[in-house]
């Protein structure tokens, strides 16, 4: 109905009938409102819902870990009253057994609760590893008839099993604190907001570069400044790669990892009250590097198919298809370059965006000629 409506509009103009073409105006104005407001909250309810499914199977590995460790406490006190020659040990042992597979099953429900969201903390798998190995180094206890120490293995792995539960309340909680499921507006805007900071810091250490001349020196506030910017940012990277840490993003964070040691240097450098092209290079590349990571997160979770696509046609070798392909590629390069211009930057980070693209082009082509 709306293209019959904009098409009538389009034959009111053309045949000079403003003013009815006015109030067609008005009217389509109107029903693209709704629209619009239908598909946002028909996006809120989606959103809704996702959370509510995935709160459901959070709530519920939570409850299986909760049980697990309450029959992991009754096993550990089992094993502490009975003897050496007991026949207990052998059911003790079944039980063990038993409760391993079912912590086996809880792990694989965390395996694939991590793949739909962010939340699910980095810690928990190191939990769950030890509390794996704890429950094999009870089970080695008991087929030795040393109940003693499979006892020290179980309290163990009830220890881990109360860390898993409680680890699991703080992703619930965040989850529920949450506008999405995923958990993927708040990564990427914690990158945004990094990337941001580093271009004006990039800014302020180049106008001090540029102020302080062939003979001129930086005053030691300034300089300090700058590495207590550089510190800041380096600690809000940390805290982001330590918070969200499932396999997912291993391959990104992992890179975000090694920028960290990067700003590092530039911390050390400004500390010595050393501002010099070498520095300014660095500070450039971290913030090229933050918004590359932005790129690769948005293409790992909403484009795999595609980036799949594109790898594959990276295998052509024929020199006709490799033109297309960099046509594409440059084309898909500009389209980027303009929807990043529209997220509402300030001129100045517009600038180092702008800047960041010409150096993916020329990247591009460098690389066409090399294959």
């Amino acid at each position: 109905e709306l293209t019959q409506q904009m098409q009538q509009m389009q034959q009111q103009i053309q045949q000079g009938q403003m003013q009815q073409s006015q109030m067609s105006g008005e009217e389509l104005k109107k029903q693209l409102e709704m629209m619009q407001s239908m598909m946002q909250q028909a996006q809120q309810n989606m959103n809704q819902m996702q959370k509510q499914e995935l709160m459901q199977a959070m709530q519920k590995v939570q409850q299986d870990m909760l049980r697990s460790s309450f029959q992991q406490e009754q096993l550990l006190e089992r094993s502490n009253k009975t003897d050496v020659a007991s026949n207990q040990i052998t059911d003790i042992a079944r039980q063990q057994s038993q409760l391993r597979e079912n912590a086996n099953h809880i792990v694989e429900q965390l395996v694939d609760i991590s793949q739909k969201s962010f939340f699910i903390s980095p810690q928990m798998s190191e939990i769950l590893s030890s509390m794996m190995e704890d429950m094999e180094s009870a089970l080695d206890g008991l087929e030795n008839r040393n109940p003693r120490s499979a006892a020290r293995s179980q309290k163990s792995a009830m220890s881990n099993f109360n860390k898993a539960i409680m680890s699991m309340q703080n992703s619930m909680n965040n989850l529920a604190q949450s506008a999405s499921a995923s958990g993927f507006e708040q990564f990427m805007e914690q990158l945004q907001q990094m990337a941001g900071q580093q271009g004006q810091l990039n800014q302020e250490s180049m106008s001090l570069f540029q102020q302080q001349g062939p003979n001129g020196q930086p005053s030691p506030e300034a300089m300090g400044r700058l590495a207590a910017q550089q510190r800041m940012i380096q600690q809000s990277l940390q805290n982001l790669t330590e918070q969200n840490g499932n396999s997912n993003r291993n391959d990104v964070l992992g890179r975000l990892g090694e920028l960290g040691e990067e700003m590092e240097e530039v911390i050390a450098d400004l500390q010595k009250q050393k501002i010099d092209p070498k520095v300014i290079e660095r500070q450039q590349r971290i913030l090229s590097r933050l918004l590359d990571a932005q790129k690769s997160v948005r293409e790992r979770e909403y484009s795999k198919k595609r980036q799949a696509e594109r790898e594959k046609n990276s295998l052509t070798k024929s020199p006709p298809e490799l033109k297309q392909e960099l046509i594409e590629r440059e084309n898909r390069l500009r389209k980027e370059l303009l929807e990043s211009l529209k997220e509402g930057y300030s001129s100045e980070y517009k600038e180092f965006i702008k800047s960041y693209y010409e150096i993916l082009s020329r990247e591009s082509q460098t690389d066409q000629a090399k294959e």
